[in-house]
């Protein structure tokens, strides 16, 4: 099952009263088709020869390995996705990456972020209907089901990680290892879903990690939606945290946190209409979304809870059916990413809290997000 086919299916139960979305005009669509071939070709002019897409801004980002299954992910998803010079740009991107994973057995050794790049690679892979990567894709899913926080290594059902991901390599129950999150458990269950991998014990336990991080407090509208990770007290939830009317302390949900976790759910589920799926629509519907600031950044107005990760919550919204999201809520992300273009052609955040600065990163978030929400769905 492709990605967009999985996609509409999960919208199916979702119940939220929506505005349909649609570009305004064939004007504006064309508009929106035109700001990412500019932004392609500014990703394609910096590839390096090697295939690899490498971070000009971060020294930590410089083997290329991650950022280049990130720029892969946007142009795959793009829809200039079978243009020959994107044709080319992804072959040697794919090979890039191929030859990381063929050096070693594990995953992504040396990878900056390995369990990101084993989950987008698997994505890119099935987007290609590649059947000579078979191999290597069957590999990674192996390596990806073998790293969720089981009893196996040690971890048990009343844990806060217990059925999460964490980003590392880390597996076995320990302390100081870093914690599991929304963001790489959804993109490590969309890519298994994707793989048609996921098993009902696979399932249940991510879901047990899933409700864990839903914010619980019924008084509130924003019931249901998603925090970053379980601690309540971690500065990674970047909403903080507060009280519940039931006494209790927990983070509090924000808008592309509970992107990730609705696009979690459907992958554990394509045709979920409980009432966790509801409730983390009608939240979503409910928090402000992410705002850019502008350069140069007025102290003021800056979004502190979002404005450092504004391009990839553009991405995670673009991701959701309309069904999950409002119209105003895409047209706005799509104003705002159409606005804040560069005039070479690629984008950068002001704000550096999340690597965003890096053009190769904002701009490989802003293609996929322009890309489907220039689309109608």
């Amino acid at each position: 099952m492709n990605r967009r086919r999985f996609l509409s299916i999960a919208a199916a139960g979702a119940t939220l009263p929506t505005v349909a979305w649609s570009v305004e005009s064939e004007k504006s669509r064309g508009m929106g088709e035109a700001t990412v071939d500019q932004a392609i070709d500014w990703l394609i002019a910096h590839q390096s020869a090697d295939g690899a897409w490498r971070s000009r801004t971060y020294s930590e980002l410089r083997s290329g390995i991650g950022t280049t299954a990130l720029a892969a992910l946007a142009l795959v998803r793009s829809w200039k996705a079978t243009e020959p010079k994107v044709v080319s740009a992804l072959g040697k991107g794919v090979q890039f990456l191929k030859d990381q994973f063929s050096r070693d057995d594990s995953l992504g050794v040396g990878a900056d972020y390995p369990t990101y790049v084993a989950a987008m690679l698997i994505m890119v892979l099935i987007e290609l209907e590649s059947t000579s990567e078979r191999e290597l894709r069957e590999r990674l899913v192996t390596q990806l089901i073998d790293r969720q926080r089981i009893g196996r290594h040690g971890y048990l059902p009343g844990d806060a990680d217990f059925g999460g991901w964490a980003p590392g390599l880390e597996v076995k129950a320990d302390p100081s290892a870093a914690a599991a999150n929304i963001s790489i458990t959804s993109h490590v269950l969309q890519a298994l879903r994707a793989a048609d991998a996921i098993t009902p014990e696979m399932r249940t336990s991510a879901e047990t990690y899933l409700r864990r991080l839903q914010y619980n407090d019924p008084q509130s509208k924003l019931v249901g939606g998603f925090t970053y990770t379980a601690a309540f007290d971690s500065p990674l939830n970047k909403a903080g945290f507060d009280v519940a009317t039931n006494g209790k302390r927990h983070a509090l949900p924000y808008h592309s946190a509970t992107c990730d976790g609705l696009l979690a759910l459907a992958a554990c589920d394509p045709h979920r209409q409980d009432n966790s799926f509801r409730l983390a629509t009608s939240a979503l519907a409910a928090m402000p979304l992410p705002r850019l600031s502008r350069a140069p950044v007025d102290v003021g107005q800056i979004d502190r809870v979002q404005g450092g990760l504004f391009f990839y919550a553009a991405a995670a919204l673009s991701r959701l059916p309309s069904l999950t999201t409002t119209g105003h809520a895409r047209l706005t992300v799509w104003h705002s990413l159409r606005r804040s273009q560069q005039v070479d052609g690629c984008w950068r955040n002001p704000l550096p809290w999340m690597r965003e600065d890096d053009p190769l990163v904002a701009t490989s978030f802003a293609i996929e997000a322009m890309s489907a929400l220039s689309r109608p769905k």
